[in-house]
Formats: structure tokens, C-alpha cells, sequence
């Protein structure tokens, strides 16, 4: 949506930013190790975009609904990729994605997809969209709001204030937990479906994300502030990949090689520490 629009899209993979990796939930192990949360409502700070979602009700008529706002309205839908066959994750996982529905036609919706090769823009059908969105929300676009620079930097500062130092704590919680329990808790789906899985994947992949919003400020300000992180953030996505691969190898055969485990782990979270240092000096070089 926000690359569609060109609205400063590269600012928004700052909330792929986080170093916090697990949630303590003893009812639902699958989802002990999580993808993070910075929490903070990036599209009302950034974009000057509320988002009010509303869930979906039999009763809609969704088409009409969309056919109404097309004209002068942002409509997007919340829908599970495991249905969009374009969708690296078709059939594969459940999740909740954003779609785009920028035009309409009798059987099909025009619509934006990042997923969709590079382009972008792709027809789908309309029962794929009307059966398997979960909920939606339409917007005005705010062109009146203007994106500042300083608001991503003062979020950023701010996040990397409140990083835990306490690695060992972290590290082992986390591997106490992988050990602690059997395969079977960890994947009971199928594996193409785990949670455990996906969350490890994703983490792995904003890893590479975020860097684009310290692209994007060092674009801004004209300046190379931080060459020293990008390799660091590779690692980093490298290590939760490795850990994925060692998880699935566990799943398939039973053994767990928990050297291996902790060493990842070691290596993440003095990553982490790595990263955190050398950010925190490169943005006191900021005037």
C-alpha cells in the first residue's frame, strides 16, 4: 500500500526492528519463540493513516462495499496467503496479510501485492478475495501529511535504549525451552505449517528489512552512518535461518544437536549487542 502510493515506504521497515525473541506462553509452546513487536502505531506517526478494521460479517456485501469506495478510497483486505496462489506462502502457512484493492471489475479485483513478483499489481479473482479475507478497512489518503526524518530517528534512539544487556538470561531462556521440550509439542502440524517455524523465518527475514529504513536515513541525510551494521544484520538473519534448519532437522529425525543450538544462540544475542552499540555511536555522529 504504501509503496503504491510512494508514500516513504522504506521508513515503515523500521518496525522490523526489535531484539526481544521470546514470549512466555506455557498453554501454547508453539509460539514461545515469536516474531517481536515494537509496538507502536507506525502508520498514524509516519502516514497520518488510521487504521479502523473491521471484521468480516456474512452479511456484507463486500463487493458493493468496494465498489463504492474505489472512486476516492483506499480499501484493503486482511487475508490469509496460504489461499493466494501468487503468495510464496500458498498453501504453506497461515498468516495474516495486507492486499490492496486499487480497481474492480464484474469477476476480478485489481489489486497490489508486494509478494507478487516485482511489479506489484496482479487481477485476482473475486471469490478468492470475498471468501478469504478476514476483515478490511478503507481510508482517506492524508497527501496534507508530510513525513519527517527526526520522527524515525527519535523512534529508533528510543528503541535502542531499551535493549536488555542481560544476554545470558535471554539466551537461556530460550534454549532451556528448546531442550526442555519434546518434537512433538514444538511441531504437531504439519511442518510446512509450523508456527515455530514461520515465527523463526520471519525473524530471519527482518533482519534483512530493517536495514532499508537506515538506507533510507543515511539517503535523507546525505551521510554513510552505518556501513558497520548492514554485515552485522546479515549475520544476524543468517543465524535465525540456521536455527530454523536445525529445528526442522529435529522435527524429521529426532536429534538435537544442542552445541549447535547454543552456539547460535550465543552468536544472535552478541549480534544483537554488536548492533546495538555500533547504532547507538553512529547516531550521536547526527547533528
Amino acid at each position: 500500500m504504501l509503496k503504491h502510493y510512494n508514500l516513504n515506504y522504506q521508513a515503515y521497515n523500521a518496525k522490523y526492528f526489535y531484539y526481544d525473541y521470546f514470549v512466555s506462553s506455557p498453554n501454547d509452546l508453539t509460539n514461545c519463540i515469536k516474531r517481536g513487536n515494537n509496538n507502536w502505531d507506525i502508520w498514524k506517526e509516519f502516514y497520518g493513516i488510521d487504521l479502523s478494521f473491521i471484521n468480516r460479517n456474512e452479511s456484507t456485501d463486500f463487493f458493493k462495499i468496494i465498489l463504492e469506495s474505489s472512486n476516492y478510497k483506499s480499501v484493503v483486505v486482511n487475508i490469509d496467503p496460504f489461499y493466494c496462489y501468487w503468495s510464496p506462502f500458498y498453501q504453506k502457512a497461515h498468516y495474516f496479510h495486507l492486499l490492496l484493492i486499487i480497481n474492480v471489475s464484474n469477476d476480478k479485483y485489481k489489486c497490489f501485492d508486494v509478494y507478487y513478483n516485482t511489479v506489484g499489481y496482479i487481477e485476482v479473482d473475486r471469490n478468492i478475495i470475498e471468501e478469504n479475507y478476514s476483515k478490511y478497512f478503507v481510508f482517506n489518503l492524508n497527501c496534507d501529511h508530510e513525513f519527517n526524518i527526526e520522527i524515525l530517528l527519535t523512534r529508533i534512539k528510543k528503541l535502542l535504549c531499551n535493549f536488555n544487556y542481560n544476554l545470558k538470561a535471554k539466551k537461556n531462556e530460550i534454549f532451556d525451552y528448546i531442550i526442555s521440550n519434546c518434537r512433538t509439542a514444538f511441531f504437531s502440524d504439519n511442518l510446512g505449517t509450523s508456527s515455530l517455524l514461520m515465527h523463526l523465518l520471519w525473524i530471519s527475514e527482518d533482519k534483512k528489512h530493517f536495514p532499508i529504513a537506515l538506507k533510507y536515513i543515511e539517503e535523507n541525510l546525505n551521510k554513510s552512518l552505518f556501513s558497520e551494521v548492514y554485515e552485522l544484520f546479515l549475520n544476524s538473519s543468517s543465524n535465525f535461518k540456521l536455527l530454523k534448519s536445525i529445528l526442522t532437522k529435529y522435527a524429521l529425525t529426532g536429534v538435537l544437536k544442542e552445541k549447535n543450538v547454543s552456539n547460535i544462540l550465543d552468536n544472535v544475542f552478541m549480534n544483537d549487542m554488536l548492533i546495538i552499540e555500533k547504532m547507538k555511536r553512529s547516531l550521536a555522529n547526527i547533528i
